[in-house]
Formats: structure tokens, sequence, C-alpha cells
């Protein structure tokens, strides 16, 4: 299916491309080419505390997890609500971090005043490289790439050397950019922007089906919160996704309604077919009585929703 993009919304970032992209079925064999993420950046943690600082900070199993993929997480604040949803991949002694840019300094300065007293050392922001492989073949990636545990058709591997604003621009692709972000959304990852970074504890975020949530784990911040959800309580939200037929992307932390309950979108995408007729595609956190195909009005245009996770 070839499509047109215009105009994108990427997690509080306007980006206005205008190309067209040849979108490959599932399961088609192709290749794609590493480009670098313009919306992403990675935290490094080096140091023998590394993987038991990070294990003791998000809701990831780190020690349990596969060292050679990147795995959902989330950070959260005392009361269990998600600061920061990330990638986390590593071993004992280095650990990965990948998160939205608008979020790595912050997110650097916060983590680097609970590493007080541990054997670590924080760095970054460090640009990213992406590739996504629509052959599931492993062959033509050497170890410095990391698979996503959700999707094994996309990796990532940390850029060691810095790039200049000009190399960066050069190692982009607009289309590839677009691919990734459409595939989170099919997946139903929760990339969070300030706008909504402290609203939801994971339950809400989907991070359990994503694997980013154990509760066999031991301690982290928000810990006794959310399981006390699990074990006791009710989740009463959780993330699904969204269309509208024609307008703009809608930012995150914007609410709509859903007859008498209401929305909070996450992100979302603007896509222009070439019949001219445009689709916004996004992620929101909804009360769980919504359901699949409930429909809702947003700035007069019509839209509806759907279940994420493909």
């Amino acid at each position: 299916m070839r499509l047109s993009f215009s105009c994108v919304l990427l997690l509080n970032q306007f980006v206005i491309i205008h190309y067209s992209i040849l979108t490959p079925d599932h399961d088609a064999c192709v290749a794609m080419k590493p480009f670098v993420q313009t919306y992403l950046r990675a935290l490094t943690v080096h140091g023998s505390d590394a993987c038991a600082f990070i294990q003791s900070q998000v809701t990831l199993d780190l020690e349990s997890s596969q060292t050679s993929r990147f795995y959902p997480a989330a950070w959260c604040d005392a009361k269990g609500r998600a600061i920061c949803v990330m990638l986390i991949a590593g071993r004992q002694d280095h650990v990965m971090v990948v998160l939205p840019e608008s979020q790595a300094e912050t997110v650097l300065g916060r983590l680097q005043m609970f590493s007080i007293g541990r054997d670590v050392k924080l760095s970054g922001p460090q640009t990213i490289q992406a590739c996504i492989q629509r052959d599931n073949s492993e062959a033509a990636l050497d170890s410095e790439w990391y698979q996503l545990s959700y999707d094994t058709e996309r990796s990532i591997r940390i850029k060691t050397t810095t790039l200049s604003h000009e190399q960066e621009s050069k190692a982009t692709d607009p289309s590839l950019d677009q691919q990734w972000i459409t595939a989170d959304l099919a997946y139903g990852f929760p990339w969070l922007a300030a706008e909504t970074s402290g609203l939801f504890i994971p339950q809400m975020l989907g991070l359990e089906a994503l694997e980013g949530l154990s509760y066999h784990k031991g301690c982290y911040p928000g810990q006794e919160v959310i399981a006390r959800v699990h074990y006791r309580g009710k989740v009463t939200r959780k993330t699904m996704g969204f269309e509208i037929i024609g307008g703009e992307a809608v930012e995150p932390g914007i609410e709509f309604k859903l007859g008498d309950q209401k929305a909070v979108v996450l992100y979302s995408i603007k896509q222009l077919a070439k019949t001219g007729a445009t689709l916004v595609s996004g992620l929101a956190v909804v009360p769980t009585v919504i359901e699949s195909g409930q429909t809702f009005s947003w700035n007069s245009l019509q839209g509806r929703m759907i279940e994420r996770q493909a």
C-alpha cells in the first residue's frame, strides 16, 4: 500500500514532511537500511552496579531479560505513576536506556541523583541508529544491534561517537522514521511526553502485555502502589488506539469525549493518502469500559476507538 504522509506529531515535536513511501506487507522479505532516529535518544550506564542500579529503578525485571534485546519499562514516581516509558537492554556492567529526546536530559539528571553511592557512571544523551528488517533475519546485523523484545523485525544500535548536526541530518530517513512510529502505534507502545508524564500507572499503559512490568522482582519507586493495584485493586483505565478522519495530529495530553467518559491522548500521527483523504492515528488512555469500535467526535470530525497490539 502506497501512502503519502504529511505533518506528523511525534511526542510533542512537529516534523513537517511531504513524501510518498512504499509500506511493505508484514510478511514481505525486505531489509531496510539503518537510519538515525530523530525523536529518540539513549542513556548509557556503566559500572559494576549498572544492572543492579537500573533493576532498582524500573518496572522491568532486567536481571531475567535476554541481554540481546531491548525491553519496555517504566520509571515511576513514589505514587506508582510513570514518569517515563523507555526501552532497556544490557548486562551486569553496561545498560542502555532508550527514551524520547524531550525527556532524556531530565531523566539523566534525576537518575544521577539516585546513583549516589553506586559504582555507576551515567552518560548521554546519545544518538541511536534503528533498522527495520522485514525478513526477520539477524544475518545482516552485527552484535552491536539489539532487537526489540515485542517486535523482532526492528533493532536498535547506540552510536558511541557523537555526530555533528550535519552528519545526523544526512543519516536520517523520514520515511523510515514514519514506519517506526507507525509500528509503535500498531503494538500500542505508550511513549510519554511532558504533558502525560506522571499521569498513569504502568497497568493503564499496557506494559503488562508488552512484558515491561514484573510483580516478582525487588523494590523500585512506586512498586508498593503498583503491586497493590494488581493484587487487591482494579485498573480503571487502559491504552487504546484511535483514528480520526481528517484534521491535524492531536497533541499529547489533549482530552476528547467518549460519551460521558474522557480519553487522554499519548501521541498521534497524521497520514495523507493518495486519494487526498487524511487519517489521524494515535494512542489514548481511556476508561476500561470503552470498547473497540466506539465512535466519537473531535472538532466536528468523526473518530473511532481501536484495539492495538499487533
